[in-house]
């Protein structure tokens, strides 16, 4: 009854480590539900060859058979998730570690060998479901992937490491032998490992966050420099059409010096056509905003979409780059959500801008085509795969709000997206 007890509770624990890693380490597993079962249960069988009684069983045949165990454990977990990976094997010797640092505490409080491993697995059991629902309950799953993902390969050493040795200095202080040591080794111990463990997750964070930061800082520097070569262009246009300006004038005095008005009329028309800036520029009352929704219409034909504009921007009171992040970052992802549909009916994005009493409203709503998750803070979770360099559209724009004193509000309602922005203006700009 014992085995049978030990072998559902380590299934248990199999299972919930399964779970985490599709949770933690956002992979998904590569065969049917039965297969993914059969493995957990073949695993969970592999590990009870270390309750076979040691007294019988020669040191190194032992030993082989705890590395079989151990192997037998990644081997199945690699089969589930159709490939073999560190973060696999590392999740693999961490259960293993952890589970013998709850056996040997309990150690105190059960003498029998299988009942304390079954104990022990419990606990381990009890401490995962735990975390698995405070991560469900506060939606941090988005959270806990990216910070995972950035920490580096060394602090899974160093926390491999620590449990180990405390695994030591816990054994070593039940044991009469070694009491006196290890009490006085104990706690010195805990604290260095602890600092360093700290410190290189410490680090680690600071790091993923700096690169964070710099990938947005880049791709805000590229935008204002596309939007300032596009007003160039405007710029050059409109003086290659004004340097012909009189010439133009000077053909239209005489066709109307001669009473040709249909041919004059005609003639306008022909200058009109030549106009790049007449015709294609958008009359925001700000030129910045001019050049960026003329570049963002025309990667809205490319797919499929047209951006049209009402209201006013103003030229004081914020920065162009804060400007650029607000209307930029809105756009590209309406851009986006219009390219996922692949009809051929043309998709509409509206931006709306207005200015009164010293507030900026910005407005911008485009139709979707797929489920928007918008969580707390007007997180939106993003589709890409790439989730570390993704995802930021709308937390820059929050943030650039939140920098003026404003705020940002993004919601669907009848199938359109909606993005709202309030911002109070500063003087000093």
């Amino acid at each position: 009854m014992e085995y049978i007890l030990y072998f559902l509770s380590n299934f248990l624990l199999c299972s919930l480590i399964y779970k985490s890693i599709r949770t933690f380490l956002d992979m998904k597993p590569a065969h049917s539900k039965v297969f993914t079962l059969i493995c957990l249960g073949l695993c969970a069988l592999s590990s009870a060859a270390v309750l076979l009684p040691a007294s019988s069983i020669p040191a190194a045949v032992r030993v082989l058979i705890v590395l079989l165990a151990v192997s037998g454990k990644m081997l199945f977990f690699s089969l589930i998730f159709g490939r073999i990976s560190l973060r696999l094997i590392y999740v693999c010797l961490l259960s293993m570690v952890t589970s013998s640092n709850y056996d040997t505490i309990l150690t105190l409080l059960l003498p029998d060998k299988t009942r304390r491993s079954i104990a022990a697995f419990l606990l381990e059991s009890l401490i995962l479901t735990a975390i698995l629902l405070y991560v469900k309950k506060k939606e941090l799953r988005e959270v806990c992937i990216d910070y995972i993902g950035c920490l580096p390969r060394k602090l899974y050493a160093v926390i491999l490491i620590f449990l180990y040795v405390m695994n030591l200095v816990i054994f070593a202080s039940i044991d009469p032998k070694y009491g006196d040591v290890s009490r006085i080794m104990l706690v010195p111990a805990f604290i260095f490992m602890t600092i360093i463990v700290y410190w290189i997750l410490k680090i680690s964070i600071s790091e993923h966050e700096n690169k964070q930061v710099s990938n947005i800082l880049s791709k805000q520097l590229e935008t204002q420099v596309s939007y300032y070569q596009k007003l160039n262009d405007i710029y050059s246009e409109f003086r290659s059409f004004r340097h012909d300006f009189k010439n133009h004038l000077l053909c239209l005095r005489s066709l109307l010096a001669e009473n040709e008005v249909d041919n004059a009329l005609e003639y306008m028309n022909d200058i009109e056509n030549m106009s790049y800036t007449e015709k294609k520029s958008f009359d925001t009352g700000n030129i910045i905003a001019d050049a960026l929704l003329n570049d963002k219409n025309e990667k809205a034909a490319g797919a499929g979409s047209r951006i049209t504009f009402s209201g006013y921007v103003p030229t004081n009171g914020i920065t162009n780059s804060d400007l650029c992040t607000i209307m930029a970052n809105a756009l590209d992802n309406a851009i986006e959500a219009c390219a996922k549909d692949t009809g051929s009916e043309i998709k509409e994005i509206t931006v709306e801008s207005d200015f009164k009493q010293g507030y900026f409203f910005f407005r911008a709503t485009n139709p979707v085509f797929e489920k928007v998750d918008i969580r707390n803070d007007n997180e939106i979770k993003t589709s890409k795969a790439d989730k570390s360099c993704h995802g930021f559209g709308v937390a820059n724009i929050v943030k650039t709000a939140r920098k003026y004193n404003g705020s940002a509000h993004a919601s669907v309602s009848d199938g359109r997206f909606i993005l709202e922005t309030e911002l109070l203006l500063n003087k000093e700009i």
